[in-house]
């Protein structure tokens, strides 16, 4: 079984699509180090997507790197649910090392990242899991959540848009990743209904109260793509 990964490339501005088995490595993995299964992670979807830049610094950081590391937490769809309702996994954009390691080590660790592959954030959270995204976008709020789109862009910020509206039953416009006339009639749609300004662009208050409500909203009969 083929699974399908959409790839946001940061170069030409384009989505493309590939099929790919669960144990062959991601497009764009140069070394083969990061395989759609391990990407994956636990997510049940039946598509996955992330941008080049994302898949290429996984690379070149296990290239530089003494371990031979493995993601515990990849991709996850937001209707999934995990650590926050504006997570980085949802883009595709985030990857976790489950590792305990020594301050000392957790610093070699952090320059490492950001030395080779150039990661956004790296923190380690309370458990000993180190969190590392490649977010493209300042995002609306001061230090999280999602960057403000409106019509014409293209990205994985935007399949996350398409897939939360999908959740509520919003949008059937498909997952491609492009910001068109369909889904700024479906965002305005939303808007109107939550009594917020409806000029069709995902700002903060929009991207706060549709990621509140599509997160961990579970498989409904509107989910695209399951």
């Amino acid at each position: 079984m083929l699974t399908e990964v959409l790839i946001y490339n940061n170069f030409t501005n384009k989505i493309e699509r590939f099929f790919r088995k669960e144990t062959q490595p991601m497009p764009y993995s140069e070394g083969g180090t990061l395989r759609v299964m391990d990407f994956r992670a636990s997510s049940s979807s039946s598509l996955l997507w992330t941008d080049m830049r994302t898949v290429r610094a996984w690379d070149r950081f296990l290239q530089h790197s003494a371990c031979n590391y493995k993601p515990v937490k990849g991709f996850a769809r937001i209707w999934e649910g995990g650590e926050g309702a504006q997570s980085e996994h949802f883009a595709g954009l985030e990857l976790d090392l489950d590792i305990p390691p020594h301050p000392a080590e957790y610093r070699q660790l952090c320059r490492s990242l950001h030395r080779f592959g150039g990661w956004s954030r790296v923190r380690m959270d309370e458990a000993g899991r180190v969190h590392m995204d490649k977010r493209l976008s300042r995002p609306c709020d001061a230090a999280e959540g999602y960057p403000p789109l409106r019509k014409g862009a293209v990205g994985t910020y935007v399949l996350v848009l398409q897939d939360a509206l999908a959740v509520l039953g919003l949008s059937r416009c498909g997952l491609s990743g492009c910001f068109d006339d369909a889904l700024q009639s479906a965002l305005r749609q939303y808007q109107r209904s939550r009594g917020i300004h409806a000029d069709g662009r995902a700002c903060r208050i929009t991207w706060n109260m549709l990621c509140a409500e599509a997160f961990a909203a579970g498989h409904t009969n509107t989910v695209l793509r399951p």
